[in-house]
């Protein structure tokens, strides 16, 4: 029985997921260019930073957006149920 293992991937590589993200007040706005089928969607947007992690739930057909509080410095992770984990240092 073979294994498949998702590799986390980064962000910025090209054919890769990428966002976009916009200060709003004392949060950051993240939009992640990605499709939100009910086969190919993203299921969860989460920031892991110094000072603890925040995630937001997503559904498919909803929009791919999410608000968190961006302190210090961490990572923003995206997890798409076709392609696996994928980050961004911020």
């Amino acid at each position: 029985m073979a294994s498949e293992k998702k590799e986390e991937k980064d962000l910025d590589s090209k054919n890769e997921i990428s966002q976009d993200s916009e200060k709003i007040e004392d949060e950051t706005y993240i939009t992640v260019n990605h499709p939100m089928t009910k086969e190919h969607y993203i299921s969860f947007i989460a920031v892991v930073g110094t000072d603890g992690f925040s995630l937001k739930k997503l559904y498919p057909e909803g929009s791919c957006e999410a608000r968190f509080r961006l302190r210090g410095h961490g990572k923003i992770y995206c997890y798409c149920n076709h392609h696996g984990m994928s980050s961004k240092k911020y």
